[in-house]
């Protein structure tokens, strides 16, 4: 999965959050998220962490009403 930077290099959240989104309804049924292409070298530990909230909590969601 790509990670959305804005203008100042800073995590896009909110396109990450619709990021996640698209992905779930192009039928992915598991976005790797902080993978090699997410620039996950430059990411903190705290942004890694973070990113993977938008697409666990949008798995849990799913997972609940299926």
């Amino acid at each position: 999965m790509l990670t959305p930077f804005d203008e100042n290099r800073e995590i896009d959240w909110d396109s990450l959050e619709r990021l996640v989104e698209w992905y779930i309804a192009a039928g992915v049924h598991g976005p790797f998220v902080a993978c090699q292409s997410s620039k996950m070298f430059y990411l903190s530990d705290a942004e890694t962490v973070r990113a993977h909230e938008p697409t666990t909590r949008r798995q849990m969601m799913r997972s609940a009403t299926t």
